[in-house]
């Protein structure tokens, strides 16, 4: 099982930096997972940015909305990708700690 604690980035440190610190502090075997989470929500919080600017029905959202679209976003997409590259690979079911 694998089980996220990600500290939260300072302000002074970019998202490579944040993202390789992290990344050292996983077993090695452990950091494609650590990749795909990293992605997962940078892509989430994409999505839900252009869906806040692009269109004019969704700017009504309240933030504790649009984390929870985000966090389901994520969830969504994290068991779609695990079952697509996670064939074979072994159980890592994915725990985030929120």
């Amino acid at each position: 099982m694998l089980r996220v604690n990600l500290k939260t980035p300072e302000s002074s440190d970019t998202i490579e930096a944040w993202w390789m610190a992290e990344r050292e502090k996983c077993r090695a075997k452990d950091r494609k997972w650590i990749d795909g989470l990293i992605c997962t929500v940078g892509y989430a919080l994409w999505k839900s940015r252009n869906a806040e600017f692009f269109r004019s029905s969704a700017r009504s959202r309240t933030p504790a909305i649009i984390a929870t679209d985000i966090v389901e976003e994520c969830k969504m997409m994290s068991h779609l990708w695990r079952a697509q590259r996670g064939v074979g690979v072994g159980d890592h079911s994915l725990v985030v700690r929120e």
